[in-house]
């Protein structure tokens, strides 16, 4: 991702998945490189989200998201969720 602000999640339990996608909305599109590393995104106003399965677990997702503006990202940061990175 080359967006100059990003967050950053390795390993979301998909139980907490639920709490990102409540502030974000799903693209309608079928997942990205299904059914080999089947990605989907998420988007929220001035962000992009890619998620996509873990390698080594069925149940957990890697969460990428990328921003132009730092602001963007800052509605997430009331999530308690364990960011690697987090730029907002």
């Amino acid at each position: 991702m080359t967006a100059p602000y990003k967050a950053f999640l390795r390993n979301l339990p998909e139980q907490l998945l639920s709490e990102l996608e409540s502030c974000l909305h799903r693209v309608p599109l079928r997942p990205f490189l299904a059914p080999i590393g089947p990605t989907n995104f998420l988007v929220g106003p001035g962000l992009v989200a890619h998620i996509s399965p873990e390698l080594n677990s069925s149940h957990e997702s890697d969460v990428w998201i990328g921003a132009l503006h730092r602001s963007a990202l800052r509605p997430l940061s009331r999530l308690q969720l364990p960011w690697r990175r987090f730029d907002g």
